[in-house]
């Protein structure tokens, strides 16, 4: 596994840790664009009902940075 790379479960992927931190911020203080791309693959995908959702299962990873 690249050591750039962590898997997030909310996104079932492995993604870049710097995004991972945007997600983890995402709609709480983090940049708008990670929110609005998050926001849009919601609606696409339907796997969260709202960001609220996503975070239930993204504050439970052990790299997620909002709640260390």
């Amino acid at each position: 596994m690249d050591d750039d790379l962590w898997y997030c479960p909310a996104l079932e992927k492995e993604i870049a840790y710097g995004l991972c931190w945007e997600l983890c911020f995402a709609e709480i203080c983090g940049p708008t664009d990670a929110a609005y791309e998050l926001d849009r693959w919601m609606n696409l995908t339907k796997k969260f009902e709202n960001i609220e959702d996503f975070h239930l299962v993204c504050e439970k990873c052990i790299h997620c940075q909002w709640v260390k």
